[in-house]
């Protein structure tokens, strides 16, 4: 695993993107953010300065696994994970970060804990995206489920759940 940020020089003020890249070993995967009913979904745990923010774990869409009757949503071969780090205004200098990840990467017979921990340190600066790592941060986007179009309305009773109405 590693981790990289969209811009090389983040602004104070603003939110950066980081991405963090797993890469496990062929026939291994890990779990979606609603890993079914096996697995469990990765988590981060930050250690920033005070007032900085991380927001929610973006992942791509996952793909189904059934194993021994269960079905689970995973992430098979490279898998990039989103999430924005919101920094806040008056914040200088340069910032070492620590993500301490909870992994469990599994294969079609065993699963492992898989903790890592990933260094950074975040050059504080005008906040342009490093060229470098666009086409890593575009595919990530591209990749990442989109929301359906319109509104619906839902009324869940006795009888279960039905739709009482749509808006496109």
């Amino acid at each position: 695993a590693d981790l990289v940020t969209e811009s090389a020089a983040p602004a104070a003020g603003k939110a950066v993107t980081v991405a963090l890249h797993i890469a496990p070993k062929a026939g291994w995967h890990i779990y979606w953010s609603n890993p079914g009913e096996s697995g469990y979904a990765p988590t981060v745990a930050w250690t920033m300065p005070a007032g900085w923010q991380a927001g929610p774990l973006r992942h791509p869409v996952p793909s189904s696994l059934v194993a021994g009757g269960l079905v689970s949503y995973v992430h098979e071969g490279d898998t990039v994970l989103l999430q924005d780090i919101a920094i806040p205004a008056g914040a200088t200098g340069m910032v070492p970060v620590k993500a301490d990840v909870d992994l469990l990467i599994c294969n079609a017979g065993t699963c492992v804990p898989d903790p890592v921990t990933l260094d950074a340190t975040i050059t504080l600066g005008n906040g342009q995206p490093d060229p470098a790592q666009a086409r890593v941060f575009a595919q990530a986007r591209t990749a990442l489920p989109a929301p359906l179009p319109g509104k619906a309305s839902y009324l869940a009773d006795a009888k279960g759940l039905s739709e009482i109405g749509r808006a496109h």
